[in-house]
Parts: C-alpha cells; sequence; structure tokens
C-alpha cells in the first residue's frame, strides 16, 4: 500500500457550522480561502484539463513524493473520475483535497489537501505541492499559513502534521517557517511506486 506525504516543493471548499459545530460539505462557486492573489478553493468538474495538466508537468516530482495522486491521474479521463472521488470524499468530512489558483490568470500554481483527519482528537495532515514554474515565490508557504489558520479556527482542530522526505529541505523550510517543530523520525514511513520504504520526518503544530 502506498502512502503519500506532506511536502512536496499539493480541494475542496468547506464550511464550519460554529453554533453546531458541524463540517459540512459547501457546494458553493465562492473560494475557500483567498490571499494576495490566490484562492484555494475546491475540485469541480469543469477543472479536469487544467489539473490533469498541473500533475502531468510535475510528474517527476508527484511520482517520487505523491506516488498516488501521480498514480491516479495519468490520463484526463482519470483525472476525471479523480474528481468525482475527491468531490465525494469532502462531503463525506474524511479528506478535502483542493487547487490553488492563480485568480487573475486563472491558471493552476499548486495543489493541497487535507487528510488523515480525526475529527475525535481533532488531528489531521496536510500535503501540497507547487508548479514548478511557481517555486521560490512564497505562494505554498502563504498557503500553508492560509489552511493552517482555517484548520484551527474554522475546523475546530487541534493538531496539524506534515509529513516530509528528509532530503525535501525546501518542504522542511515551509514547515519551519509557519512554526511546525519536527516531530520524529518515522522509519519507512514513505513507499514510492517501485516498492522502496524511506524514512520520513513528521513535523507538528498544534493550537
Amino acid at each position: 500500500m502506498f502512502r503519500q506525504f506532506g511536502g512536496t516543493v499539493s480541494v475542496d471548499s468547506f464550511t464550519s457550522a460554529a453554533a453546531a459545530g458541524d463540517i459540512q460539505y459547501a457546494s458553493l462557486k465562492t473560494a475557500m480561502i483567498e490571499f494576495d492573489e490566490y484562492t484555494i478553493r475546491k475540485l469541480e468538474t469543469k477543472d479536469v484539463s487544467r489539473l490533469f495538466d498541473l500533475i502531468d508537468s510535475n510528474r517527476d516530482r508527484l511520482t517520487a513524493y505523491l506516488p498516488i495522486t501521480a498514480r491516479e491521474n495519468e490520463s484526463v479521463e482519470m483525472t476525471r473520475s479523480y474528481i468525482d472521488r475527491k468531490t465525494n470524499e469532502a462531503r463525506q468530512r474524511t479528506v478535502f483535497t483542493c487547487v490553488i489558483e492563480d485568480q487573475p490568470k486563472q491558471a493552476f500554481v499548486g495543489f493541497m489537501v487535507i487528510k488523515n483527519i480525526d475529527w475525535h482528537t481533532g488531528d489531521c495532515e496536510i500535503g501540497y505541492f507547487i508548479d514548478r514554474r511557481h517555486e521560490s515565490l512564497g505562494i505554498i508557504s502563504l498557503a500553508v499559513k492560509a489552511v493552517t489558520e482555517h484548520c484551527f479556527s474554522k475546523l475546530r482542530l487541534n493538531k496539524i502534521s506534515i509529513v516530509t522526505a528528509p532530503e525535501n529541505i525546501g518542504s522542511i523550510r515551509i514547515a519551519e517557517k509557519n512554526g511546525f517543530l519536527k516531530a520524529a523520525r518515522v522509519e519507512d514511513g514513505h513507499t514510492d511506486l517501485d516498492g522502496n520504504k524511506h524514512d520520513v520526518f513528521r513535523y507538528e503544530l498544534r493550537k
């Protein structure tokens, strides 16, 4: 079984009914989160081509760090099915998968996911990647900050984890810049597409 992990230098819209404490999937067309000129928003059926292009143009890095995502998006039709599954997961409140969109250009520049959610303990993990053409612009760091704040304030979660490869210095810097602390080195915490196991670092941030 492949395990893909959070930090590579990846969404659905959801809201919190604060009084009832009920996290509901929203079919709204409005953004979940906005920062600068960027939006973190839910995946929609119309996104098939742009999402596939984003993944395909970064496939080498995704194969290394997010193998499940790469494997499940090997064609446009697979991406269509992928979006359907991710929409259903969001409705079930198990995984929230999102894109980062450059609003003026209407271009996808990255991807984020909130997963491994435990609503009883208030724990979750976030994963992300940024398009190679938009690296070193600070976009993904701001996106992590925005999603972290959303998890704590809107979703009422208590602890967020980022799991990353020890050699992924860019992802480690993003985690540390956003206040995450290294909690553990997890032996054989990641399995690549060839079945090879790799150690990973787990970073954590508490509310």
